[in-house]
């Protein structure tokens, strides 16, 4: 039996679809009235053979987005339970998807923020049964498309990595791709997460997630402890960036002030996810730090130096990138960060 939205169609063996929900969707958004009724269209077109749940989440608009929501809750009320908040939570520093687990019905959970969208109406199918046929592996994840805030392709693909192939990656292989993108590797819309090995934990609110820059960061951080990834080499979400009223948007402005408390935030909480995860990673870890710090560079090449020492990231912390532009890196802002300045603003000219 294959699941359309509301629409169930059996199959000929006449088999009927489990009442238990399998699958939570977790929809969070805010004034994306141009973005959110794709989002949520392209959730409840989904065709699953089983019962999925999504939880949507407005968190005070004022332009008409909860409009949008409570009309797809009525068409859909089987499939959309609508949370409209009537005071902003974000502004009172709420957690939303930390609030939002306890109420998760299903075994697994996907993430779907109202500015992006899903780009395969398979996905969460393709997920489900990878995650059924590997138990031992905490997430899902798979390749994600880039596009503009106007919904026009933007050329890059997030979760695409050379010689990355479809199935089971293990530690070594997830630490070895933070060090080519330390922050995220793969797009939250992309997330599909086994409940049981995360919510626990994510509850508790580890100290590495109070210093976290995302919380995407957090997720695959805790997935990672707790077994493998599974991945899919499709594209089947999309990301909008510089999305209005996104993180990335207001990011585009930033200033130097902003990315050294950025990097020094990320630099903390790795120092404290290396604790928590008993030094398994740290070597890793260190060279995440390391390279991540180094991108302050474009900002502030004195600053950089300067978290480099207090993190005590060293040349040796980077050898596990293999990589020597990262070598040449360090030594430039270690020990010559003003021509190093120099060399970034030619660069940028």
């Amino acid at each position: 039996m294959l699941r359309m939205g509301r629409l169930i169609i059996e199959k000929g063996d006449g088999r009927k679809m489990s009442d238990s929900i399998e699958v939570s969707v977790i929809c969070i958004t805010y004034n994306q009235i141009d973005y959110i009724e794709k989002a949520l269209l392209n959730i409840v077109t989904q065709k699953t053979n089983f019962r999925f749940e999504v939880i949507v989440h407005d968190d005070a608009s004022t332009d008409g987005t909860a409009d949008v929501v409570r009309s797809f809750a009525k068409q859909y009320p089987d499939l959309i339970i609508p949370i409209l908040q009537e005071e902003n939570q974000y502004s009172k520093k709420v957690k939303i998807t930390t609030s939002l687990l306890p109420r998760l019905k299903g075994k697994y959970f996907a993430f779907c923020e109202g500015d992006d969208y899903w780009y395969d109406e398979y996905k969460l199918q393709k997920q489900f049964d990878a995650m059924e046929a590997n138990p031992n592996c905490s997430l899902c994840v798979h390749k994600t498309q880039n596009i503009n805030e106007d919904g026009s392709m933007y050329p890059s693909i997030q979760g695409e990595f050379i010689g990355l192939k479809e199935g089971i990656l293990n530690t070594e292989t997830i630490c070895k791709l933070f060090l080519k993108k330390p922050t995220t590797i793969f797009h939250t819309s992309s997330y599909f997460i086994r409940l049981s090995m995360f919510r626990d934990i994510y509850l508790s609110s580890p100290e590495f997630t109070k210093y976290a820059t995302g919380g995407d960061q957090s997720m695959l951080r805790v997935c990672m402890t707790q077994g493998e990834y599974y991945y899919l080499d499709d594209i089947m979400t999309c990301y909008r960036r510089f999305a209005k009223g996104s993180i990335n948007s207001s990011q585009r402005n930033a200033d130097k002030a902003y990315w050294k408390q950025y990097y020094s935030k990320y630099a903390a909480s790795n120092i404290e996810f290396d604790k928590f995860s008993n030094y398994r990673f740290h070597d890793y870890i260190r060279g995440w730090i390391g390279i991540n710090i180094m991108n302050l560079g474009k900002y502030d090449t004195v600053e950089t130096k300067n978290l480099l020492k207090e993190y005590d990231i060293r040349l040796k912390d980077l050898f596990i990138s293999h990589e020597f532009k990262y070598y040449i890196k360090y030594v430039l802002i270690r020990y010559c960060p003003h021509l190093c300045s120099l060399l970034y603003k030619s660069k940028k000219s």
